[in-house]
């Protein structure tokens, strides 16, 4: 997936208008406090951050700081309480609710234009951070040998903007993975494992989730603040 330079992905180019946000690289996954405070901010957001206890401390001594709900895993708080929280913090609740009911809107019909879809599942691999993965599956026997490749019922993700517009799942970026979605969905039926193929059902707003779940697999035991509800 490539590397945002403005650290705005397309669908929030409207938005932005002219301006251009400083861009702060993490490294090793810590936050540029320095930096951060140099800016002199007003308010910081960090709904999809992972910050920690101590990250959480560091930046309200620099300003007011709106966390992670602690009702949900690291990168794991759906898009609509996201948009509700900012828009919270930003005085304009109506205009969040708005936009909520806008996206939902447009995913509702989508499923309702789309019948043929109901009750069939599918793996979706979100790989555009991954763009070899399609083909070291295709290798692995013993995933060749799972139902779920075996029955033609697994899509890779690779190319932007849908990838990018899942992996973060806003209330700006899922209007373009809807359309993208169904795109991909009407692509055709694929031949042979990682492949893509017209039984795919994309629910947005799961992947931070499941991102999530492959974070805690993996041992990553990070203590992180959420803000207490």
């Amino acid at each position: 997936m490539a590397i945002i330079p403005t650290g705005t992905w397309p669908w929030a180019a409207e938005e932005l208008g002219q301006a251009r946000p400083e861009v702060m690289p993490r490294n090793e996954d810590r936050i540029n406090f320095e930096k951060v405070a140099a800016l002199r901010p007003d308010l910081i957001i960090g709904q999809y951050s992972g910050m920690t206890e101590a990250d959480h401390a560091r930046l309200t001594r620099i300003a007011p700081t709106v966390a992670q709900s602690g009702r949900f895993p690291d990168y794991g708080m759906p898009w609509q309480d996201t948009t509700r929280v900012i828009g919270r913090a930003l005085g304009r609740d109506e205009r969040a609710d708005q936009m909520v009911a806008q996206v939902e809107s447009r995913l509702t019909a989508a499923r309702e234009a789309n019948p043929q879809f109901e009750g069939r599942s599918a793996v979706v691999w979100n790989a555009g951070f991954t763009p070899q993965l399609p083909a070291a599956l295709r290798d692995n026997a013993i995933y060749r040998g799972l139902a779920v490749a075996r029955e033609g019922r697994d899509v890779f993700l690779v190319e932007e903007p849908l990838s990018g517009a899942l992996t973060w799942s806003t209330v700006l970026s899922l209007p373009v993975a809807n359309r993208r979605s169904r795109s991909t969905a009407r692509c055709g039926r694929r031949r042979g494992p990682g492949h893509r193929h017209d039984t795919m059902r994309v629910r947005p707003g799961r992947s931070a989730a499941t991102q999530a779940k492959a974070v805690r697999s993996a041992g990553v035991t990070r203590r992180r603040y959420r803000s207490p509800e």
